[in-house]
């Protein structure tokens, strides 16, 4: 999920597409957003096939017209789709805010989750442009 800083104070979701046939095939339990999660009419779901949030989706363009440029970052899969779409947002000049209690992953093979999320956190504190790495309290929207 992406919340840009705004005077609309739009959310942008994030929906992973996957292959037929894993977790994140399209309306399969896996794919659906969580129904916890509060939405407004004015948020927008954009859909995507690979880590990058940025990469064959309408993120950069969205973005762009609605005039954001501070990104408020969080998300599932830290190492993976946390990761790429950080770094795009960074290369393409966005202000990133990784909300650090608001992205999660899963225990990998050779790393338990708590230590991807701290690994993720050093590197994402020492990219070169403009960012940070804050818990949701410590955020201003």
């Amino acid at each position: 999920m992406l919340e840009g800083s705004c005077a609309c104070g739009r959310v942008l979701f994030i929906q992973h597409d996957g292959s037929p046939g894993d977790n994140f095939a399209p309306s399969t339990p896996g794919w659906s957003l969580l129904k916890s999660i509060q939405r407004s009419p004015s948020d927008a779901v954009l859909r995507k096939s690979l880590n990058d949030a940025f990469h064959g989706t309408s993120l950069q363009a969205d973005l762009e017209q609605l005039e954001v440029g501070r990104l408020l970052v969080t998300g599932w899969a830290t190492d993976l789709c946390v990761d790429a779409t950080v770094r795009s947002a960074a290369a393409l000049g966005f202000q990133v805010v990784v909300v650090a209690d608001a992205h999660t992953v899963s225990d990998r093979p050779h790393l338990e989750a708590r230590q991807v999320i701290e690994h993720h956190h050093w590197v994402w504190r020492n990219l070169i442009a403009k960012h940070q790495v804050a818990l949701s309290d410590e955020v201003e929207l």
